[in-house]
């Protein structure tokens, strides 16, 4: 039994979970069902786990996730204040 690369099953998890959240905005009538969010979010999931493979092939995985966790972290709490301070002043509705 020949079982796929951790590449390609990461890849594919990507595609499905895009393909899956497109099937949805078509059944529900929610949002706008496109192929081309299908196409970049594809190819946004293999430029990342792309530059994911090549960083951990320069630096240590251990040091790698640790950067990306930090930086999400980071990027997370920004979001949150971006969009409490954009509630508090009125520019988005909840």
């Amino acid at each position: 039994m020949h079982q796929k690369s951790p590449f390609l099953n990461k890849l594919a998890i990507s595609i499905l979970l895009s393909f899956s959240f497109e099937s949805l905005q078509y059944l529900l009538a929610i949002g706008a069902t496109d192929i081309t969010d299908l196409i970049t979010n594809s190819l946004g999931a293999l430029l990342g786990i792309s530059f994911y493979y090549l960083l951990i092939k320069v630096f240590s995985k251990a040091k790698v996730d640790l950067i990306l966790t930090i930086s999400f972290t980071i990027l997370l709490i920004f979001t949150i204040i971006f969009i409490r301070q954009s509630i508090v002043l009125g520019t988005v509705r909840v």
